[in-house]
Protein backbone atom coordinates (compact mmCIF):
# COMPACT_ATOMS: atom_id res chain seq x y z
CA UNK A 1 0.00 0.00 0.00
CA UNK A 2 0.85 3.79 -0.36
CA UNK A 3 2.05 4.08 3.41
CA UNK A 4 4.38 1.16 3.71
CA UNK A 5 5.95 2.43 -0.02
CA UNK A 6 6.15 6.16 1.86
CA UNK A 7 8.09 4.33 4.83
CA UNK A 8 10.12 2.55 2.49
CA UNK A 9 11.28 5.54 0.45
CA UNK A 10 11.90 7.79 3.46
CA UNK A 11 13.94 5.00 4.99
CA UNK A 12 15.90 4.71 1.98
CA UNK A 13 16.58 8.43 1.70
CA UNK A 14 17.58 8.59 4.94
CA UNK A 15 20.18 5.75 4.59
CA UNK A 16 21.80 7.20 1.74
CA UNK A 17 21.70 10.85 3.60
CA UNK A 18 23.99 8.57 6.31
CA UNK A 19 26.08 6.95 3.40
CA UNK A 20 26.61 10.41 2.18
CA UNK A 21 27.78 12.08 4.95
CA UNK A 22 29.82 8.94 6.45
CA UNK A 23 31.71 9.07 2.98
CA UNK A 24 32.55 13.41 3.77
CA UNK A 25 33.73 12.45 6.92
CA UNK A 26 36.13 9.65 5.63
CA UNK A 27 37.24 12.11 3.26
CA UNK A 28 37.47 14.50 5.79
CA UNK A 29 39.61 12.24 7.37
CA UNK A 30 42.09 11.23 4.50
CA UNK A 31 42.51 15.15 3.67
CA UNK A 32 43.25 15.65 7.54
CA UNK A 33 46.18 13.02 7.09
CA UNK A 34 47.59 14.53 4.26
CA UNK A 35 46.82 18.33 5.48
CA UNK A 36 50.45 19.54 5.37
CA UNK A 37 51.34 17.82 2.22
CA UNK A 38 48.31 18.44 0.15
CA UNK A 39 46.10 21.48 1.41
CA UNK A 40 43.61 21.71 -1.60
CA UNK A 41 41.98 18.72 -0.17
CA UNK A 42 40.02 20.25 2.26
CA UNK A 43 39.59 22.96 5.08
CA UNK A 44 39.35 22.94 8.81
CA UNK A 45 36.05 23.25 9.73
CA UNK A 46 37.50 26.00 12.51
CA UNK A 47 37.68 28.51 9.06
CA UNK A 48 34.98 27.65 7.69
CA UNK A 49 31.19 29.43 8.00
CA UNK A 50 28.93 26.87 9.97
CA UNK A 51 27.90 24.05 8.46
CA UNK A 52 24.33 23.12 7.96
CA UNK A 53 22.84 22.30 11.35
CA UNK A 54 21.70 19.17 10.14
CA UNK A 55 25.01 18.34 8.73
CA UNK A 56 26.60 14.95 10.63
CA UNK A 57 30.24 17.23 10.43
CA UNK A 58 28.76 20.12 12.21
CA UNK A 59 27.69 17.55 15.28
CA UNK A 60 31.13 16.22 15.26
CA UNK A 61 33.68 18.94 14.44
CA UNK A 62 35.47 21.08 17.58
CA UNK A 63 37.17 23.32 14.69
CA UNK A 64 39.82 20.27 14.11
CA UNK A 65 38.18 18.24 11.09
CA UNK A 66 38.64 18.88 7.67
CA UNK A 67 35.82 19.52 5.37
CA UNK A 68 36.93 17.76 2.03
CA UNK A 69 36.88 19.97 -0.90
CA UNK A 70 34.58 19.56 -3.54
CA UNK A 71 36.90 17.66 -5.83
CA UNK A 72 38.07 15.61 -3.38
CA UNK A 73 34.41 14.91 -1.98
CA UNK A 74 33.92 14.03 -6.22
CA UNK A 75 36.86 11.62 -5.70
CA UNK A 76 35.44 9.65 -3.03
CA UNK A 77 32.10 9.02 -4.54
CA UNK A 78 34.25 7.82 -7.94
CA UNK A 79 36.23 5.81 -4.69
CA UNK A 80 33.01 4.28 -3.12
CA UNK A 81 31.40 3.49 -6.90
CA UNK A 82 34.63 1.91 -7.75
CA UNK A 83 35.00 -0.01 -4.35
CA UNK A 84 31.21 -1.18 -4.89
CA UNK A 85 31.97 -2.60 -7.87
CA UNK A 86 35.00 -4.41 -7.16
CA UNK A 87 33.96 -5.81 -3.83
CA UNK A 88 30.02 -5.75 -4.03
CA UNK A 89 28.43 -6.48 -0.37
CA UNK A 90 31.91 -8.44 1.13
CA UNK A 91 35.48 -8.49 0.43
CA UNK A 92 37.13 -9.59 -2.24
CA UNK A 93 39.82 -12.41 -0.69
CA UNK A 94 42.25 -12.06 -3.92
CA UNK A 95 45.63 -10.52 -3.42
CA UNK A 96 46.52 -6.57 -3.53
CA UNK A 97 42.84 -5.76 -3.08
CA UNK A 98 44.06 -1.64 -2.08
CA UNK A 99 46.10 -1.54 -4.94
CA UNK A 100 43.01 -2.59 -7.43
CA UNK A 101 40.64 -0.47 -6.23
CA UNK A 102 43.14 2.11 -6.24
CA UNK A 103 44.15 1.61 -9.92
CA UNK A 104 40.13 1.78 -10.86
CA UNK A 105 39.98 4.75 -9.37
CA UNK A 106 42.96 6.73 -10.73
CA UNK A 107 41.74 5.35 -13.82
CA UNK A 108 38.86 7.90 -13.69
CA UNK A 109 40.68 11.11 -12.22
CA UNK A 110 43.00 13.35 -12.85
CA UNK A 111 45.97 11.65 -10.55
CA UNK A 112 48.35 14.59 -10.89
CA UNK A 113 45.33 16.75 -8.61
CA UNK A 114 44.94 13.68 -6.39
CA UNK A 115 48.24 11.28 -6.07
CA UNK A 116 48.13 7.47 -5.55
CA UNK A 117 49.32 7.78 -2.30
CA UNK A 118 45.98 9.87 -1.47
CA UNK A 119 43.87 7.85 -3.30
CA UNK A 120 45.24 5.09 -2.16
CA UNK A 121 44.89 5.84 1.49
CA UNK A 122 41.16 6.53 1.14
CA UNK A 123 40.58 3.14 -0.62
CA UNK A 124 42.50 1.68 2.41
CA UNK A 125 40.56 3.26 5.00
CA UNK A 126 37.12 2.73 3.10
CA UNK A 127 38.09 -1.24 3.52
CA UNK A 128 38.93 -1.23 7.07
CA UNK A 129 35.46 0.42 7.55
CA UNK A 130 34.02 -2.57 5.76
CA UNK A 131 36.52 -4.90 7.42
CA UNK A 132 35.19 -3.69 11.05
CA UNK A 133 31.01 -3.93 9.91
CA UNK A 134 31.56 -7.42 8.96
CA UNK A 135 32.94 -8.54 12.38
CA UNK A 136 30.26 -6.74 13.77
CA UNK A 137 28.12 -8.88 12.09
CA UNK A 138 29.88 -12.16 12.79
CA UNK A 139 29.89 -10.75 16.30
CA UNK A 140 26.23 -10.65 16.49
CA UNK A 141 25.50 -13.64 14.65
CA UNK A 142 27.82 -15.87 17.08
CA UNK A 143 26.09 -14.43 19.81
CA UNK A 144 22.30 -14.97 18.39
CA UNK A 145 24.07 -18.49 17.45
CA UNK A 146 25.07 -18.87 21.16
CA UNK A 147 28.97 -19.16 19.93
CA UNK A 148 30.28 -16.94 22.91
CA UNK A 149 33.96 -18.40 23.13
CA UNK A 150 34.45 -18.79 19.46
CA UNK A 151 36.60 -15.88 17.59
CA UNK A 152 35.64 -16.13 13.60
CA UNK A 153 36.51 -12.29 13.29
CA UNK A 154 37.77 -11.73 9.72
CA UNK A 155 41.73 -11.19 10.05
CA UNK A 156 44.45 -8.71 8.65
CA UNK A 157 44.31 -7.51 5.17
CA UNK A 158 47.40 -6.21 4.12
CA UNK A 159 48.74 -4.90 1.13
CA UNK A 160 51.91 -2.82 0.20
CA UNK A 161 51.80 0.45 -1.09
CA UNK A 162 53.00 0.72 -4.53
CA UNK A 163 54.21 4.28 -5.44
Amino acid sequence: DKWKLLKEFEKDTACQKIESEALIYVAGYVAHRFRCSFRHLGQPTATMQPLDEHHWLSYLSRGNCIYPSEDFQAVAKIMEEEFLKFHGNSLSKGPAIFNKVTDRVILRINETVFPRVVIHCLVKTRTYIRLRNMNIKIKEQNILRGKKGKNTKLKHICNKILL
